[in-house]
């Protein structure tokens, strides 16, 4: 029989999957393109796969019983504070970058979206996450406006 927690890993692992699978279905419908020149339906069938594909290697890693000693240790089933503040900072975190990234930048809404979400942690580590956010910072300028082409200023409004 398995344990309640195991159950509700397995079923949020099969919530996952489920969204993969109907994302890359309706992304299916879309032209594809080539690797060169990608179609609209290309990266949400990729990414709707990937999503399905995490899905099962969290079903795995479940099953397989592969969990971090604190994660063992905990049996409560009511969410406790330390999750709360943690969903909670990730949330003002992701709302913080979208209502900041068109009026201060793409560098600016991220390093606030990183130090905002670094709030949930138990033990903050301000220069470590400083850090993340500015290499974070970097990775997206680089793959997203230089990559990408995507019409986002890297400092101040969009143009």
């Amino acid at each position: 029989m398995m344990s309640k927690k195991l159950q509700l890993e397995f079923l949020a692992a099969a919530v996952l999957m489920v969204f993969g699978a109907m994302v890359a279905m309706i992304a299916a419908g879309y032209p594809q393109g080539t690797l060169l020149r990608p179609g609209s339906g290309l990266v949400p069938l990729a990414l709707g796969c990937l999503i399905v594909f995490l899905g099962v290697a969290i079903m795995v890693e479940a099953r397989l019983g592969r969990r971090k000693a604190e994660e063992a240790e905990d049996t409560d089933e009511v969410p406790g504070l330390r999750q709360v503040i943690a969903v909670g900072a990730v949330s003002i975190g992701m709302i913080a970058f979208a209502l900041l990234v068109e009026r201060a930048g793409f560098i600016p809404a991220t390093i606030v979206l990183i130090m905002l979400s670094g709030l949930g942690e138990a033990r903050i580590r301000w220069l470590s996450l400083f850090a993340l956010a500015i290499a974070m910072s970097a990775a997206g300028v680089a793959i997203f406006i230089w990559g990408f082409n995507l019409p986002l200023a890297a400092f101040g409004a969009i143009r």
